[in-house]
């Protein structure tokens, strides 16, 4: 959802500067707005740090279980051995979408 956000201002301030220059010289001038975007992309990017920690976090306790975590595409498995296993969508490519 976030890269959809992200995409969404980007096309829309591509848009105002071509088609309402005023609106876009006021979104950009605007510091607030600006603060507030850029603290969201901030906390996004430290989130998406922290999960990562965490995958590996549950990567060795799976693995101490005897049990094996991998990734496909859109997917995350978990079974007794890598290729075996149930597996449910963790939506990592996303972004790739957008």
């Amino acid at each position: 959802m976030y890269y959809e956000f992200k995409f969404f201002i980007y096309t829309y301030l591509i848009h105002a500067r071509k088609k309402q220059k005023s609106v876009y010289r006021d979104i950009v001038s605007n510091r607030d707005f600006i603060r507030a975007f850029n603290v969201i992309d901030a906390m996004y990017g430290a989130l998406i740090d922290r999960v990562a920690g965490i995958e590996k976090d549950v990567e060795r306790h799976l693995s101490a279980r005897g049990l094996y975590m991998w990734k496909n595409g859109p997917y995350t498995y978990i079974g007794r051995t890598p290729g075996s296993g149930t597996g449910r969508s963790n939506f990592r490519d996303r972004k790739s979408v957008v």
